[in-house]
């Protein structure tokens, strides 16, 4: 496999490692928003969120907790956590990971978007699908 993710979990590239246990490892992004920017990423080589396991999520989600209460612990007044699927939504390797993100006041990072005004008659539609879906 050629996944960048792949090949620093299993020591074949160097990483800035802060955290590993026996599902997840939490290294430090090399290409950072802000300082103290890190990824929580699965051992196991998944492409995007949907497909894991409930239970298999379960160690994923500990270690993002974790890790977030740490970086939040740093110094800085915030955090956010980002989770991209797919190319259009942002997602440029193909190995599902988690950004933490320090966040100080009057830094540079900005999350921009247009928002889009539904009617009732859309807002219901997505409503009743979501529902019918989640049954």
């Amino acid at each position: 496999m050629d996944c960048i993710f792949c090949k620093i979990i299993s020591n074949e590239l160097p990483s800035y490692k802060i955290y590993e246990d026996d599902y997840t490892i939490a290294i430090l992004d090399i290409n950072p928003i802000n300082p103290g920017h890190v990824l929580v990423l699965p051992k196991v080589h998944y492409g995007k969120l949907s497909e894991i396991d409930e239970m298999e999520a379960i160690p994923i989600f500990r270690t993002l907790k974790r890790i977030e209460k740490v970086v939040a612990e740093s110094g800085c007044t915030g955090t956010n956590i980002l989770q991209n699927n797919g190319r259009d939504a942002g997602q440029e390797i193909g190995h599902v990971h988690f950004h933490i993100i320090p966040r100080f006041k009057n830094d540079s990072f900005r999350m921009k978007y247009h928002k889009v005004n539904l009617t009732n008659e859309m807002l219901e539609y997505s409503k009743k699908y979501y529902i019918s879906k989640l049954k």
